[in-house]
Formats: C-alpha cells, sequence, structure tokens
C-alpha cells in the first residue's frame, strides 16, 4: 500500500526549490529526455503556484517589451499587438523573443503561467 503525504513550503523555499529545478532543467546534461520532460512539469506546476515579482520584471524588460508583455499575458496574438502598438509583426516577434530569454521562458504559455500572477496586469 502506498503511503500518500503532502508538506507546507514557505515561499522562500518555493522559490528556492523552482530555481534549482530550473537551474538542473538549464544545464544538468547527464538528465535524459524523458527526466528533462518530468523537471519541466515540476517547474512549470511550482512556478504556476509562486506570486510573480513585479519589480524584477519593470528592471528586466524595456518600455517596448513591458507593454507587449502585458498585451501577451491577456492572450493578445502578434498581429493585434502590432496593430494596438502601431509596429510591425515582425518588431512584436522580435521584442516576444527577447521577453523569452530575459524572463526565462520557452513560449507564450510559459509566459502565462510563470507571470499570471503579477499584479497590476
Amino acid at each position: 500500500m502506498k503511503k500518500i503525504q503532502s508538506f507546507v513550503m514557505t515561499e522562500e523555499e518555493m522559490r528556492t526549490l523552482s530555481n534549482s529545478l530550473e537551474y538542473a532543467w538549464k544545464n544538468d546534461n547527464t538528465l535524459d529526455q524523458l527526466e528533462r520532460q518530468k523537471v519541466k512539469i515540476l517547474l512549470r506546476d511550482l512556478q504556476s503556484q509562486l506570486p510573480a515579482e513585479p519589480c524584477a520584471i519593470s528592471n528586466t524588460l524595456t518600455y517596448s517589451e513591458h507593454k507587449i508583455f502585458t498585451l501577451l499575458l491577456k492572450g493578445v496574438t502578434n498581429i493585434e499587438i502590432a496593430k494596438i502598438l502601431y509596429i510591425s509583426a515582425n518588431t512584436v516577434k522580435s521584442h516576444t523573443k527577447s521577453i523569452y530569454n530575459k524572463l526565462g521562458v520557452e513560449n507564450r504559455v510559459d509566459l502565462i503561467i510563470k507571470y499570471k500572477n503579477v499584479e497590476g496586469l
């Protein structure tokens, strides 16, 4: 018979675990593909429970990137963002790639999961 156990972690402990998992996922070459997928799933689940740090976002992104970041979180498409901000779709793509790199995410879904709890957006 399997035992189910649970535990409560402080936000600081969750952030430490999240940072460790993210480091392992990005840098540990000894993990096979299945292990990397498991780490990524754990990381997503953990990050979705953590409140985002708004000041870190403000200090990391440029003004234009922050405007696009806000629209991405609202589910606005690249073409719609281009129309709203009066820029080309290619410019939106370029800024979006930069946002992903700066915030350590791979795609829009990761971005929304990680930053959905940012206040004021």
